[in-house]
């Protein structure tokens, strides 16, 4: 890491959350940044679809309604109050 800079390693605090979506936000300016100092960025780590979401965008999903996300949270704590010891983080 000395020789090669590394950028937006951790960059989040370990008990924030993380999506795909604060991922390019973060990662399009250091990029264009980079890319502007006439450096090839090379991006490693992730999953493919923070990849994907870099290179093509995030597909346009339809809102959810207040009940369907109510209903997945309530789905959330059911499994984690069932089963605690599988869902420490």
């Amino acid at each position: 890491q000395q020789r090669v800079p590394h950028h937006l390693f951790s960059f989040l605090d370990p008990n924030e959350e993380g999506n795909a979506g604060l991922f390019v936000k973060h990662a399009r300016p250091v990029i264009e940044e980079i890319v502007s100092r006439d450096k090839l960025p090379i991006v490693v780590g992730g999953s493919g679809l923070y990849v994907r979401a870099l290179l093509h965008g995030l597909p346009e999903l339809p809102e959810m309604s207040l009940e369907a996300v109510e209903a997945a949270k309530a789905l959330v704590r059911d499994f984690r109050t069932s089963d605690p010891k599988r869902t420490e983080a």
